[in-house]
């Protein structure tokens, strides 16, 4: 075989991988398609099972990594409040739980521009359980403690988790967390139930999402995480007025 002849057909050879490589990518392309698409004639048409059966299990392509978009992880955050009675007597009643989540959900739909002020509660939420959950049983218990006979209860917070062997390091980050979500409880709060409020109680809710096929994430109960009463932080009056008008224009949101 002469020189030419030699270079033709490795360069034949290199073509043929290429429209080769090129044909299986193209094939894997539109079975892909498949999957992903809607159910129709032209899905039913592959035959039934076929492009599930090339999918999965050989190749284990999570349809996560394929609609990256999607929500996988949804966190809420719920209030209550212990008010004094009407007639100004020392007995507190406890008001039902509110989904402060929900409500912003149901205040944003379909709004291109939802206000920051809508996504504070979920960001509080996600906070809360980020640095909760890190957290060991014993650690756990002393978060679901109640402190509400002092102003500082993030000092008496932070002692309690620190004799329950909680690091100093996560201990900070917890108490962190828990002040901001009682600064954003006790302004909720009053604005809801008025100056009557004495304490307040937050839980954080997480649920994540099933894999496809087994339903959506709406069909997936919250596991929600309730901690201890915590003394009302009183805010100035110009924040509990700009917050007034935040809780006032929410929908109900109460749950049982």
């Amino acid at each position: 075989m002469s020189q030419r002849e030699g270079e033709s057909s490795g360069t034949l050879l290199q073509h043929s991988v290429v429209v080769a490589l090129a044909v299986i990518v193209l094939v894997h392309s539109l079975l892909i398609a498949l999957w992903l698409a809607p159910s129709g004639p032209l899905r039913s048409g592959t035959g039934p099972g076929f492009v599930s059966r090339y999918v999965d299990p050989y190749f284990k392509q999570s349809w996560t990594s394929l609609d990256p978009s999607s929500q996988r992880v949804d966190e809420r955050l719920r209030i209550r409040a212990r008010v004094r009675d009407s007639a100004g007597g020392e007995q507190l009643i406890e008001t039902p739980w509110v989904d402060v989540t929900a409500t912003d959900v149901d205040a944003v739909h379909l709004d291109l521009t939802p206000p920051r002020v809508r996504l504070i509660a979920r960001r509080l939420a996600t906070n809360v359980n980020a640095t909760y959950l890190d957290l060991d049983r014993e650690g756990r218990a002393a978060a679901q403690k109640n402190f509400v006979h002092t102003l500082d209860s993030g000092s008496r917070l932070r002692a309690a988790l620190r004799i329950a062997g909680v690091s100093a390091a996560e201990a900070g980050s917890y108490v962190n967390n828990d002040r901001m979500v009682v600064r954003f409880a006790s302004l909720y709060a009053v604005a809801r139930w008025g100056s009557g409020v004495q304490q307040v109680q937050y839980s954080a809710g997480r649920r994540v999402a099933p894999e496809r096929g087994d339903g959506s994430i709406d069909d997936v109960p919250f596991v929600d995480s309730a901690f201890g009463w915590r003394r009302l932080v009183r805010p100035p009056a110009s924040a509990q007025q700009t917050f007034d008008d935040y809780v006032t224009a929410a929908p109900s949101g109460e749950v049982n």
